[in-house]
């Protein structure tokens, strides 16, 4: 596998996501990111906290910004991919948001989202991908509203061991299901 760097992926629209202008828009920048003018001021701000904050800010001094794994899963075959958002030399960084930062409030939604796989997932494919090892992947969350707070959060071994347990029986379903051309019914 390798790693390569996204650019560009963010285009502003000034209005509504309606009418022939919008479709135009959208088509032309089908392979971005598209955010609404009124959301731009709002994530500025946010990056502004996340870049400011003293527990932040040294993990994204000197590290790969937005880059994409790629690799191969030895056990199906399958072709997988990650999108990590700061890579340093032995560590891996998610930017997140987030209605409220507190440990418990937001480790609930960790959770329920599923964010322990994402941090496996993210570890491994880093690894496959440049063959050198991560030794953890941490979670930079800034909340959406004003002061716009910021946290790093971290997983421990027996959560990303977890993540790691699911990730591979998700992948040998999914190797399974596309060897025999079926989607698995989630309705049982």
């Amino acid at each position: 596998g390798k790693m390569a760097a996204l650019e560009e992926r963010v285009a502003v629209w000034p209005g509504d996501r309606r009418g022939n202008a919008w479709k135009e828009f959208e088509a032309q920048h089908a392979s971005r990111d598209i955010v609404r003018a009124e959301d731009m001021e709002r994530i500025k701000l946010m990056a502004e906290a996340v870049l400011l904050d003293p527990k932040s800010r040294p993990l994204l001094d000197g590290a790969t910004i937005e880059s994409a794994a790629f690799w191969k899963d030895q056990e199906t075959g399958v072709e997988c991919k990650a999108l990590i958002d700061v890579a340093q030399e032995t560590m891996l960084y998610d930017l997140k948001s987030a209605s409220d930062i507190d440990l418990e409030t937001f480790g609930s939604a960790a959770f329920k989202y599923g964010y322990y796989r994402q941090a496996a997932w993210y570890l491994d494919g880093a690894t496959a991908a440049t063959g050198r090892p991560y030794m953890g992947l941490g979670f930079i969350v800034v909340e959406k509203e004003s002061p716009h707070s910021v946290a790093v959060l971290y997983y421990d071994d027996e959560a990303i061991m977890r993540g790691r347990a699911e990730n591979r029986a998700n992948l040998n379903l999914y190797a399974a299901c596309k060897e025999a051309g079926v989607k698995p019914d989630y309705r049982r």
